[in-house]
């Protein structure tokens, strides 16, 4: 490129003055289109550029989790200035993205590197110094106890398979999974891996301090988004992302043939007949039976709860429980044991009250023999 400059006689200083300027053009080795502001650009698009490049610095250094979540909160502060600046309307597709990246992933670095992770700590950035604390469970709220997790996962480690006509993943709030698994899951009817449940993340951030202080606050917030629907972000509620179906794709893939396995020879699969609970016991909410039929397997119910649940006349009045039982075993001993399953439930959540029923195909002759 200098070679062709050189050719049309351009004098050297001058070409040493272009190569100056264009290396004071891109700080820090950062690429220059990276923080380029069109010309005319408004004033909230000069503040999502900042978020753009502070999200990709806080990809690059996540082997440092303090200095990464310092990113991670510039990213996500930058956006809610942005808003600030511009009518809701105005707001960018981009935007938005950035938010919900900052809120899901800082969260899952969270919680993987900090022990106890649910505690107020300060995170330094490029110009304020975050002090980021944890807001406490709620159900009134439709909040989660961020002392519950034992750790998340984004829909994409889990490796959803099934699309969700009715995930809301283009509203506001990082969607997660969140995994709560105790020593002995079973005890407690979960599965064996724990239990799964969907959260949506989203940081929220205290007014800036007139007087330009150097703390800004900053808060993180888990939501429950079977108890409520929005989130409020830069002072407006706004609706909140989710996607009942990526908690359920957690649970291990069963296999295509697991269900004719098990028919053909069940003995093999005895240790997996029970029932299961998808979520946390609530024992105001009413309890759904979910019972497959010949040669199927629990997960056949998978977009049957996801629908129900993404209904808002439906949403958070129930709650899912699969039945499990290796087809192939005589129907007499598989309501047995969904009996004793029961008795077991009534035990241990002796608060359950009525409940309903669903089975499918030869389920239904396991249910009419338990009654």
């Amino acid at each position: 490129m200098m070679k062709t400059l050189f050719r049309f006689g351009l004098p050297r200083q001058i070409a040493r003055l272009l190569l100056l300027l264009y290396c004071l053009s891109v700080p820090d080795g950062r690429a220059a289109d990276s923080v380029a502001v069109p010309p005319g650009g408004s004033a909230s698009e000069t503040i999502i550029s900042e978020a753009r490049l502070s999200l990709a610095e806080a990809r690059k250094t996540r082997s440092d989790p303090s200095t990464a979540v310092g990113h991670y909160l510039d990213a996500a502060d930058a956006v809610v200035r942005s808003l600030g600046v511009s009518s809701r309307n105005e707001t960018s597709e981009e935007a938005r993205s950035i938010y919900n990246a900052a809120s899901q992933e800082v969260t899952v670095l969270l919680r993987a590197s900090a022990e106890p992770w649910n505690r107020t700590e300060t995170f330094p950035s490029h110009d304020v110094t975050y002090r980021l604390s944890f807001a406490a469970g709620s159900h009134k709220e439709g909040t989660w106890d961020p002392g519950y997790f034992d750790f998340f996962r984004t829909p994409g480690q889990v490796h959803e398979k099934i699309a969700h006509p009715e995930a809301r993943i283009n509203d506001w709030g990082g969607i997660l999974v969140g995994v709560y698994k105790p020593a002995d899951p079973r005890k407690y009817f979960f599965s064996r891996v724990g239990l799964a449940v969907p959260v949506t993340a989203a940081l929220d951030f205290a007014p800036s301090d007139p007087a330009g202080g150097r703390v800004r606050e900053a808060t993180l917030v888990l939501y429950d988004p079977t108890r409520r629907e929005t989130v409020r972000v830069a002072g407006a509620q706004r609706p909140l992302a989710v996607d009942f179906g990526a908690p359920l794709a957690y649970y291990p893939e069963p296999g295509l043939l697991l269900g004719f396995m098990a028919m053909i020879r069940p003995a093999k699969y005895e240790e997996r007949a029970g029932l299961y609970m998808l979520e946390p016991y609530d024992p105001d909410r009413i309890p759904v039976i979910l019972i497959h039929g010949l040669t199927s397997i629990p997960q056949m119910w998978v977009l049957t709860i996801s629908a129900i649940e993404s209904d808002p006349e439906l949403r958070g009045r129930y709650q899912f429980w699969i039945f499990a039982y290796p087809t192939g075993d005589p129907i007499a001993l598989s309501a047995l044991k969904l009996r004793e399953s029961l008795a077991q439930i009534y035990q241990l959540y002796p608060k359950t009250k009525d409940m309903v029923l669903i089975s499918h195909s030869m389920g239904a002759c396991s249910l009419k023999c338990r009654l």
